[in-house]
C-alpha cells in the first residue's frame, strides 16, 4: 500500500498525485483500502517521464506534469495498469502514415512537407500574397513553405512575358539546418535571433525591407502542453527580433503558435506591432493539435520604437503594474480584463478532415505503392546518432559472431 499524507495526497515510489484527481471513486477506495499494489503504477521519476513522454504508448492516458504533480485527464483505471514505455522509439510505418490524406497528396504534388497545405488555406481566407515582392521565410527546413513561396510568387512572375530579372521577387530561407535548393529561393544558414542575420537578409534586398514574413518553426515537442506553449512563444517572441528589423511598414508577419492559457498575453504582445491579429486554424492541421496560426496584419511598431528596447516592451504587457519582481504573466488578462482573441478556420470547411484515415487509391494490380518523400533531409540533426547506432549494433554482432566461433 502506498503511504498517505496528511495533505490528501498518495505516493508510489517517486510519484505523488492528489487524490481528488483519481475521479473514479471506487479506484480511490481500492487505493486508500491497499487493494492496488504501488507495483501496478508507474514508477518512474519525474526526469523519466519528461525523458520518455514520446513514447507513451497509451493514448487514452493525457498526463500534465507541473511543479512535480500529476493531473489525470482520463480514466484512472488505465492508469493504474499502464506499463513503463520500452526505449525504442515509436515507428509509424509508412502505410499508416499514408492514410493521412495531407500526408499523401503532399507527396503527390511535390510538397516536401503537408504543412505546405496550412500556408494555401491561409492564403485562401487573408489573401496573404497580394502585392508581395520580398519574403523572409524563418525557420524554413525542410522547406514546404518556400516551395509555396516560389509556386504562387517567383515562378509565376518568372513565365510572365512582361517581367525582367529585376521586376522577380525576393524569397529568403532562413534556418539553422541546411535544405536542398528551391528556384528562386535565397537560403541563408543562421539564427534567426541574431540581428546579426536581419544585416545579411536586408543585403539581399539590396536594402530593403520585406513585404512578408512567415514562420512555420516551432522546438521539440515534449507533449507538455504548458511547456510546450511557452517554449513556442519564446520562439515567435524571438523571430519578432528579426521581424522588427526586416518587415517594413504595413507588412504582414504569420507565425505558428500553440494555444494555452497564455495565449491572451501572447496577442497582446502581437498587438503591440500589428494592428489586426487573428488567430487562424487551417483544415490540414489537426483539431486533435493544439497548433494554430497568428496572423498579423500592418505592421506598425510604436511611435519612437527602437528594437533594442522590445524585450523591455514583451515584459511590460505581462506587468503592467511595472513592478520589477512580478514573472511576465497573463493572470491580469482574466476578469474585468480579459482579452477575446479573433479565432478563426481555413480552407475548405467541406474539404479533408485531417484528423480522418481516408482508404488508399484503388490501382490496377490491387497494391497501392507509397511514393518517396519529395525531398529528404540532407543534413538532419539525428544522423549522428543513427550512425553510432548502426556502428554499436554492427560491433555487437561481431562480438557475437567471435564469441560464437570460439
Amino acid at each position: 500500500m502506498g503511504q498517505f499524507n496528511g495533505d490528501k495526497t498518495m505516493k508510489y515510489g517517486s510519484i505523488r498525485f492528489n487524490m481528488k484527481d483519481l475521479r473514479n471513486a471506487d479506484l480511490r477506495r481500492e487505493v486508500i483500502l491497499g487493494q492496488i499494489k504501488p507495483d501496478k503504477l508507474v514508477t518512474m521519476t519525474i526526469e523519466d517521464m519528461a525523458s520518455n513522454q514520446r513514447q507513451f504508448e497509451n493514448e487514452k492516458i493525457k498526463m500534465k506534469f507541473l511543479r512535480k504533480r500529476i493531473t489525470l485527464q482520463e480514466n484512472a483505471k488505465d492508469f493504474c495498469s499502464f506499463k513503463k514505455p520500452s526505449q525504442e522509439p515509436v515507428k509509424c510505418s509508412d502505410a499508416i502514415r499514408s492514410k493521412d490524406i495531407y500526408y499523401r497528396k503532399a507527396k503527390e504534388e511535390g510538397w516536401r512537407a503537408r504543412s505546405a497545405f496550412k500556408l494555401l488555406q491561409m492564403d485562401e481566407e487573408f489573401n496573404i500574397f497580394e502585392g508581395v515582392k520580398r519574403v523572409v521565410d524563418l525557420c524554413a527546413a525542410p522547406g514546404s513553405w518556400s516551395q509555396v513561396l516560389s509556386r504562387k510568387l517567383y515562378l509565376p512572375a518568372k513565365l510572365s512575358p512582361d517581367s525582367s530579372d529585376n521586376d522577380l521577387p525576393l524569397i529568403v530561407a532562413i534556418d539553422l539546418q541546411p535544405m536542398a535548393p528551391i528556384e528562386g529561393v535565397i537560403q541563408v544558414q543562421g539564427d534567426i535571433t541574431n540581428a546579426r542575420t536581419a544585416e545579411v537578409v536586408i543585403r539581399h534586398f539590396d536594402g530593403c525591407k520585406a513585404d512578408l514574413v512567415v514562420c512555420d518553426g516551432a522546438p521539440d515537442v515534449t507533449g507538455l502542453h504548458d511547456m510546450d506553449e511557452f517554449v513556442q512563444s519564446q520562439l515567435i517572441l524571438a523571430g519578432l527580433t528579426i521581424v522588427t528589423h526586416v518587415l517594413r511598414e504595413g507588412g504582414k508577419f504569420i507565425a505558428k503558435i500553440f494555444r494555452g492559457k497564455d495565449t491572451s498575453l501572447l496577442y497582446c504582445q502581437l498587438k503591440l506591432f500589428f494592428p489586426v491579429v487573428t488567430f487562424a486554424k487551417p483544415k490540414s492541421s489537426r483539431n486533435s493539435s493544439i497548433e494554430a496560426f497568428a496572423v498579423c496584419e500592418n505592421y506598425s511598431p510604436p511611435e519612437g520604437f527602437n528594437p533594442k528596447d522590445l524585450y523591455r516592451l514583451l515584459e511590460k504587457v505581462g506587468s503592467p503594474s511595472g513592478a520589477d519582481d512580478l514573472d511576465c504573466s497573463s493572470a491580469w488578462l482574466e476578469g474585468a480584463n480579459k482579452v477575446y482573441i479573433p479565432f478563426l478556420a481555413c480552407g475548405d470547411l467541406s474539404g479533408y478532415d485531417s484528423d480522418r484515415s481516408y482508404p488508399l487509391p484503388k490501382v490496377a494490380d490491387g497494391t497501392y505503392q507509397s511514393l518517396d518523400p519529395v525531398q529528404p533531409p540532407i543534413a538532419p540533426p539525428y544522423k549522428r546518432a543513427l550512425e553510432m547506432k548502426k556502428a554499436s549494433s554492427h560491433g555487437i554482432k561481431e562480438l557475437e559472431k567471435l564469441s560464437s566461433d570460439s
